[in-house]
């Protein structure tokens, strides 16, 4: 069933990936109840949106969270390989210096040709969450973000799980940080994880989630839980990306057959 993602950007066939010369924003249709986010890793500058000067914008931001779009195509090519199944994907590459996407619209961008940009990220959002929520009932959203604070580690960010309320309802705290929630399985094949998933502790308050899971997380009504995860330097180099994604994608897999409405989803390490 198609909800509208093609016609965000006219020129895309469902389930195909864009170059960068038909589009900023990488829409692409999946097969699993899985939207891969990642607003910060672009690089391009169009000539029509310059960068912005931040004036009365507060938690002001342009720094480019690096390799997050190369690594939101890498777990996708991944479940393709091993599953032959898409993700649905909303990728940016747009800098993030021109226009902040993890923001509201009054504070993202500076000039009027920004907005389009804006808006096709944030409708195809929508447009995913729409398709998937009809199709399964229920889905989970994942933003990929990358943090300079500590090297190998990856931040959960939820709003201490606000915005995985359903998830939580339907199966409790074990589907956010026990052994098969997406953190567990990444805390079990060596990742850093803070919070540490055997603690009760609160979601550091500089990476607990922004704009994108507070719009589309389930406790807005969306059935749609969403997780900010911020990815440390180390983990997004290039010598290490192809691991990073090969283990987030095995932890997505064994998240998506325990808790998803899906068949059996299995992906090799």
């Amino acid at each position: 069933m198609s909800l509208g993602l093609q016609s965000i950007l006219p020129s895309q066939a469902p389930g195909q990936r864009l170059d960068v010369a038909d589009s900023l924003v990488i829409v692409q249709r999946g097969d699993l109840p899985i939207i891969i986010s990642a607003p910060h890793g672009g690089k391009i500058t169009p000539p029509d949106v310059p960068e912005r000067d931040g004036n009365g914008v507060s938690r002001f931001a342009t720094a480019r969270d690096g390799n997050t779009n190369r690594l939101a195509i890498r777990l996708d090519n991944y479940f393709q390989r091993k599953l032959g199944k898409k993700l649905f994907l909303v990728v940016a590459q747009i800098d993030r210096a021109c226009v902040d996407l993890n923001r509201p619209a009054e504070g993202s961008y500076e000039v009027g040709p920004a907005k389009r940009y804006y808006n096709a990220y944030h409708n195809a959002l929508r447009a995913a969450c729409d398709e998937v929520r009809t199709i399964w009932g229920q889905g989970i959203l994942i933003d990929l973000h990358g943090q300079s604070a500590a090297n190998s580690t990856v931040f959960r960010g939820t709003g201490d799980g606000v915005s995985v309320t359903n998830l939580v309802t339907q199966h409790g705290r074990k589907a956010l940080v026990g052994k098969n929630s997406i953190c567990g399985q990444l805390e079990a094949n060596d990742f850093d994880i803070e919070p540490e998933c055997d603690s009760d502790d609160r979601e550091d308050p500089r990476f607990s989630g922004g704009y994108i899971v507070q719009t589309y997380g389930s406790h807005q009504g969306t059935s749609i839980d969403a997780i900010q995860l911020e990815f440390g330097l180390a983990l997004r180099s290039n010598e290490n990306l192809e691991a990073t994604a090969t283990r987030l994608a095995a932890a997505l897999a064994t998240f998506a057959r325990t808790f998803l409405p899906v068949d059996s989803v299995q992906v090799g390490r």
